[in-house]
């Protein structure tokens, strides 16, 4: 899940993992970090040509 953003602005991700069966945990961490994105950072889009990579054709957008 989208966590923030680096000081050059590369966001940054992060995974959770929970013991078996505990996905309400999983949903909270979710939760809790798009709050805080949308709260206390915002989110961005790269802008500019070639920040967008179509992973399927192999071209740059």
């Amino acid at each position: 899940m989208p966590v923030g953003y680096s000081a050059d602005g590369v966001p940054i991700g992060m995974m959770g993992l929970a013991a078996w069966g505990a996905e309400e945990t999983l949903l909270s961490l979710g939760r809790a970090c798009e709050h805080y994105l949308e709260n206390e950072v915002g989110r961005r889009r790269p802008a500019g040509e070639g920040c967008w990579a179509d992973v399927l054709g192999g071209e740059t957008m």
